[in-house]
């Protein structure tokens, strides 16, 4: 996971900077997420692992309170919309 933070607004520099700093594990959960995430930043998992719990505490997850199918749904780095754009992006090129 590269993150080219000179294309980021400086709002999202933090949200960059906060993921590298993540363990490894909490990294690997994200990156399957943002994967898995569609054009309106949502995911769907059966049931929250512990690093998943992890990062909504952290804020970079937010869990969709409108879902009501099966399992959770969550909105992945909701608030930094630029820097979700370029995991994607990346994700698509792995």
């Amino acid at each position: 996971m590269h993150i080219r933070q000179f294309l980021l607004p400086e709002k999202e520099k933090q949200t960059a900077a906060l993921l590298q700093s993540l363990p490894l594990e909490e990294k690997r959960a994200l990156w399957r997420l943002i994967k898995a995430s569609g054009k309106d930043h949502t995911c769907i998992v059966t049931s929250p692992t512990p690093e998943i719990r992890s990062l909504e505490t952290k804020k970079i997850l937010e869990r969709n309170p409108y879902y009501r199918g099966k399992g959770f749904s969550y909105f992945t780095l909701r608030h930094a919309p630029y820097l979700m754009k370029q995991l994607q992006e990346q994700s698509k090129s792995t």
